[in-house]
């Protein structure tokens, strides 16, 4: 589970201390997540070594084309992460937008994948499922389209580390447009999981990052942003500095 530091605000008024305010923060700090998706393992691989040192977690999408569309790499088995663990590489979150994901979830969380994130819409028994990576030791992360309500995470909420929230209508793909809806979901979210580190997904850019940290999220999940920008360094060193 996340670890938090307890703060404490002081107001100096003349030579008296007012202790105004009392929060948890995260002891990780806020998380520049960079989205990875690709149709062949030699352009996410591509992709990961532009990223590697300039970031702690990278996001790798896996996209079935059932689920979501297009298919990507990643989405048959065999296609996992063993092709790379002799490369120095960041920790690795796989969002997992595919139908059924016990279908993946072995061949995945057996490599050296350090957190897996599956959606609240996708098939399967999702207790059975987070039972079976609780005892791998990896990450559990559950994500919920725009539309999904947020009182789909109440069963499996005490077990969670991450709530992916996607902030696009339409996910599996780079540049769709950013909806506000997703500012009261983070709402939401905040108030009623306040241990959760929340991540918001989709169509996160400059204009909007400040106004997502604000709002209580604590990784922004970025692709277009930062695979089209003519400079990924200072980009991302951009986003950084929010």
């Amino acid at each position: 589970m996340p670890k938090f530091l307890t703060v404490v605000e002081f107001v100096y008024i003349g030579n008296n201390v007012w202790f105004t305010d009392k929060f948890l923060c995260y002891a990780d700090g806020m998380q520049i997540i960079p989205a990875i998706v690709g149709e062949t393992f030699a352009e996410v691989k591509e992709k990961l070594e532009k990223v590697k040192g300039l970031v702690e977690w990278v996001q790798i999408d896996v996209v079935d084309g059932t689920f979501a569309e297009p298919a990507s790499w990643g989405s048959h088995i065999g296609d996992n992460l063993h092709l790379w663990e002799p490369l120095e590489l960041p920790k690795i979150e796989m969002h997992l937008m595919v139908q059924n994901p016990s279908v993946w979830l072995d061949d995945w969380a057996s490599t050296s994948v350090d957190r897996i994130v599956m959606h609240a819409e996708s098939d399967g028994d999702k207790k059975a499922l987070i039972e079976r990576l609780k005892k791998l030791g990896t990450q559990i992360g559950m994500a919920l389209k725009l539309e999904t309500p947020i009182d789909v995470l109440e069963p499996y909420a005490k077990d969670l580390d991450v709530v992916e929230l996607m902030s696009i209508e339409t996910i599996g793909s780079y540049g769709a447009l950013f909806s506000e809806k997703v500012f009261e979901k983070i709402s939401v979210v905040r108030n009623k999981y306040p241990n959760v580190i929340i991540e918001v997904d989709g169509g996160v850019n400059m204009d909007n990052a400040r106004k997502l940290i604000d709002a209580g999220v604590n990784n922004l999940v970025v692709g277009s942003a930062i695979w089209k920008a003519g400079d990924i360094t200072s980009t991302i060193n951009e986003f950084k500095k929010i």
